[in-house]
């Protein structure tokens, strides 16, 4: 008599039989005689997969031959069969089920297995099966619904492997399995905690770190991209990838580095990222040894040219990040020597390759002024000036207008960045307005070459009003007028320009005291419809006149009478005598007016500008009544 256990196993052979494939057989695979027969004649198509000879062609006629046989023997079982003989061709047919495109029939009979028979040599192999194939089913389902059901059945089954299989590679392996489910599915909640269901001590302990850490990443920048997701929930991903790469690079190098040739494209790959990782959390230094180190540095494998850096286009991001890396944590030689890596590189739109580095740098700057540091932007803003220049070298024909005014801008206010705009810029100021206005040049030039390009008129008179700005900080005022007369004939009212070039004329006081009066009381004068003075340029004075009802923008007004007041402080201090004192008043006056007009003072900020500068008249004044009255 047949055990209860074994009839309940041929029962469900026998129902699953039911809803099986069907026994089609052939002269090459005819129809085996019993039981017996069906198991050596399964067993010999098996075997035959397993040969290194078999060709691809053959596979599926192989497994197609295998199921059958083994199938038939599922369904007419000796008596003489023992239950270990049939779990071992329940496993086989649940594979082959799984290989043939079956995966529901592969779940039933590989988990009945598992499940029923955990003692059974074939139960763990058979729970694989099943967890694969509901993998698969995963990916098939229709509807949300069902995708919850199979996840968790597929946790259930995992935790199973776990629980009677501990630390074994099989369950290891259902863990990798569940790791690349949720991230075809996008769960990146799940997949920490999934990888620490494998053990510190497993050798895919480091496969999985580094899998998770480069699809958070990956998955980072796509919805980054994208946008679509909100900022502070993305940047969760950052730290999780950071640490799971970290770790799973720890893992790894132990055998890199007692053989540098077995350093692996993934522990490259995912020092690379981690690299990237610091550079978007504004860490250069951290990033620079990622870089560098010494076994896995994904620039010092650049250098050994190692066979890994020709796998896709890593040779070419790792120069890209070490190029960023060495600018932001103020490496120059190094940022130079990447540099002259990169123009080496052929088939490479170097243009374009400086251009995404630039913005991603102003991105960070960006960033780092949010957050209230600017003395850490200040610090990148040097490295980035230099590749900006790298970049200005280039023709406006290639760059293209507006890659150049972009390049002109960030220039520009890397040289803002230097300068206290409070007297003669530094040398590195200076050099950086230099660059800056060589490329607003020619970009007007450009302009001006094409006649098949119609700028439109903002667009000249904005890239006019930089260049002022530029030449005004490299003392060439003459020029800068020249610029803004231009722009003003055109556009008398545009504020900007009008503010522009009262900072000019007071600039251009300092070394010419007369150009102080151009400043408060405008110049160029011209005459209004009914005969009355007007100025082309207004000076501070017909700023103030024209920005004082403006109650939306009142700090135009006090910037135009605090700078009117320092202008005649300023051409006070420039003359001597009687016109001294009469000036030093007048600028006493222009402050006691705003008070009695504007009580608040335009805020904290502007009163204590007034203060500081009545403070100075006052003391000025005294000491010429000193000076009388000895």
């Amino acid at each position: 008599m047949r055990s209860r256990r074994s009839r309940l196993g041929w029962l469900l052979a026998a129902c699953w039989l039911a809803g099986g494939p069907s026994l089609a057989w052939t002269a090459e695979a005819p129809e085996p005689k019993d039981y017996a027969d069906a198991c050596l004649r399964g067993k010999a198509a098996w075997d035959r997969l397993q040969d290194s000879d078999v060709k691809p062609e053959q596979v599926q006629a192989f497994r197609r031959e295998a199921l059958n046989y083994f199938s038939f023997a599922l369904a007419h079982p000796s008596r003489e069969a023992k239950i270990d003989d049939l779990n071992t061709l329940r496993s086989y047919v649940a594979y082959l089920d799984w290989a043939t495109g079956r995966p529901y029939d592969a779940v039933v009979l590989g988990e009945f297995v598992a499940r029923r028979y955990p003692a059974h040599g074939e139960a763990q192999q058979g729970a694989l099966v099943a967890l694969t194939a509901y993998a698969q089913l995963y990916q098939e389902a229709k509807t949300a619904a069902a995708r919850a059901r199979i996840d968790d059945r597929m946790a259930a089954l995992a935790e199973f492997l776990a629980d009677r299989w501990p630390n074994t590679p099989g369950t290891d392996q259902a863990w990798m399995l569940l790791i690349r489910a949720a991230i075809d599915q996008r769960q990146w909640d799940r997949l920490p905690s999934l990888v620490e269901r494998i053990a510190d001590g497993s050798p895919r302990r480091g496969e999985a770190d580094l899998l998770a850490g480069q699809a958070l990443w990956s998955s980072y920048l796509s919805d980054r991209s994208n946008r679509s997701e909100k900022a502070a929930k993305l940047a969760e991903r950052l730290p999780q990838a950071k640490k799971l790469l970290e770790g799973g690079l720890d893992r790894l190098r132990k055998a890199a580095e007692s053989d540098p040739q077995k350093v692996s494209y993934a522990s490259a790959a995912a020092a690379l990222s981690l690299a990237q990782i610091c550079l978007e959390q504004n860490r250069p230094q951290e990033a620079v040894r990622w870089l560098d180190d010494k076994t896995i540095g994904p620039h010092t494998l650049v250098e050994a040219n190692h066979p890994v850096v020709g796998r896709g286009n890593f040779r070419l991001e790792a120069l890209k990040a070490a190029l960023r890396a060495y600018v932001a944590s103020q490496q120059p030689d190094k940022a130079q020597a990447a540099m002259q890596s990169l123009e080496k590189l052929g088939g490479v739109d170097l243009t374009r390759v400086y251009l995404e580095l630039g913005r991603q740098i102003e991105e960070a700057q960006k960033s780092l002024r949010e957050k209230n540091d600017p003395a850490a932007a200040a610090k990148l803003s040097q490295g980035f000036a230099a590749m900006l220049a790298r970049i200005a070298e280039r023709p406006v024909a290639e760059l293209g207008w507006n890659h150049a005014l972009w390049t002109a801008g960030a220039l520009m206010q890397s040289a803002i960045d230097a300068d206290q705009d409070d007297g003669p810029p530094s040398r590195e100021a200076a050099d950086r307005y230099r660059k800056a206005a060589a490329m607003y040049a020619a970009v007007l030039k450009a302009f001006a070459d094409d006649p098949k390009r119609v700028a439109q008129p903002a667009v000249i008179s904005g890239v006019q009003l930089r260049l002022a700005r530029c030449l005004r900080r490299l003392g060439q005022y003459a020029k800068a007028i020249d610029l803004l007369v231009a722009v003003l004939k055109s556009q008398g009212n545009l504020l900007e320009a009008q503010q522009e070039a009262a900072r000019t004329y007071q600039a251009w006081g300092a070394t010419q005291p007369d150009r102080y009066r151009s400043a408060i009381r405008g110049q160029f004068e011209t005459r209004r419809d009914d005969g009355s003075v007007d100025y082309l340029i207004w000076g501070w004075g017909g700023i103030a006149r024209r920005t004082q009802s403006n109650l939306s923008r009142p700090e135009i007004f006090h910037e135009a009478r605090y700078h009117l007041a320092l202008c005649r402080y300023q051409q006070a201090m420039a003359a001597s005598g009687r016109s001294r004192t009469e000036l030093l008043n007048q600028a006493r006056r222009d402050i006691e007016i705003v008070r009695r007009l504007y009580p608040e003072m335009g805020g904290s900020t502007w009163r204590g500008r007034y203060d500081a500068l009545l403070q100075k008249i006052e003391k000025q004044l005294g000491s010429k009544s000193q000076e009388a009255s000895t």
